[in-house]
């Protein structure tokens, strides 16, 4: 079987609910609305690398590269 017959969107996880997500959801409002700011923002201004480390300070553990794939719509929740 060939690649391409294996790969289906079945084969892609989806649905499942990504640690930014999970984040989100335990944040206070004005907390939320900064995170989704940032987020929003252009990787040059707010790069992903700098959302975690505030995350993380924060006491929420994530790495820049889950970041990064979340603002992609690469992660589990998308």
């Amino acid at each position: 079987m060939s690649l391409a017959e294996l790969h289906t969107r079945d084969t892609v996880r989806r649905g499942g609910t990504c640690t930014v997500t999970r984040i989100r959801a335990a944040l206070p409002p004005e907390d939320l609305a900064w995170l989704d700011t940032a987020l929003a923002a252009h990787p040059d201004d707010e790069p992903a690398a700098g959302i975690a480390r505030t995350l993380t300070a924060d006491g929420h553990p994530i790495k820049g590269q889950t970041v990064a794939r979340h603002r992609r719509g690469e992660c589990t929740c998308e």
